[in-house]
């Protein structure tokens, strides 16, 4: 996390917490004001899973369950892809 993360149009709030690939954040929309978690790969994994996160998010897009969390879009940050 050696550089300040950026993804408009959302806002970064806080860091949530981490796991075994990816850093989540708290993130509003600076337009209609939601908020959500933006899931963005560590920098040591962006090579070689960037791909699979892209084929996921686009996967859970689709995806409608009550066990599963939405994806609410896939973008692009100043740190690589990322899902909201």
């Amino acid at each position: 996390m050696s550089e300040s993360l950026t993804c408009p149009p959302y806002e970064i709030l806080r860091f949530i917490g981490a796991g075994g690939l990816a850093h989540v954040w708290l993130v509003r929309h600076t337009v209609t004001g939601e908020r959500a978690a933006l899931k963005v790969l560590h920098d040591a994994t962006i090579g070689s899973r960037a791909a699979r996160l892209l084929a996921e998010g686009n996967l859970l897009r689709t995806a409608a369950h009550e066990n599963l969390l939405q994806v609410h879009e896939v973008r692009e940050t100043n740190r690589g892809p990322a899902l909201v």
